[in-house]
């Protein structure tokens, strides 16, 4: 199976244009083999690294290399998966657990989550947008584009 979508983030591939539509496909059986691996397993990060740099197949007009994958926003990496889970699994996260917030709060229930209603936005393209953090300790100003 396979799927276009648009990333929340994108990357500059050029310098100047800002790619966020990408194609994925579900992962192949030497893919389900890797991630049976108990090294992987141990490490949630090597985990959803592996999905995305097998699962991710372009990037605009770009193929895929562990530099691109490296050079994503973890956010995109995070919605890539979202978005491969989704592929493979359906848009229901069924029996999700849900506990109450709050110290003197101990309910918790199952619920089921229809990730197609989750609300993924798009940031602004980094070229369109200034925008400025201020540093609290030393007040001195970042531009982070």
């Amino acid at each position: 199976m396979e799927k276009s979508i648009r990333l929340p983030c994108g990357l500059s591939l050029d310098g100047k244009t800002v790619s966020r539509d990408a194609y994925i496909i579900s992962p192949t059986g030497f893919v389900q083999r890797r991630l049976g691996d108990p090294e992987i397993q141990k490490k949630p990060a090597l985990l959803l690294r592996a999905i995305v740099e097998n699962c991710l197949k372009r990037l605009g007009e770009e193929d895929v290399s562990a530099g691109l994958v490296n050079a994503l926003d973890v956010a995109d990496r995070d919605y890539i998966f979202l978005e491969v889970r989704r592929l493979v699994m359906g848009d229901v996260l069924k029996g999700y657990e849900v506990s109450c917030l709050g110290d003197k709060c101990d309910t918790k229930f199952t619920k089921d989550i229809n990730l197609e209603e989750l609300d993924i936005f798009e940031l602004p393209d980094p070229g369109t947008t200034e925008c400025q953090y201020e540093l609290i300790q030393t007040g001195k100003h970042l531009y982070p584009y």
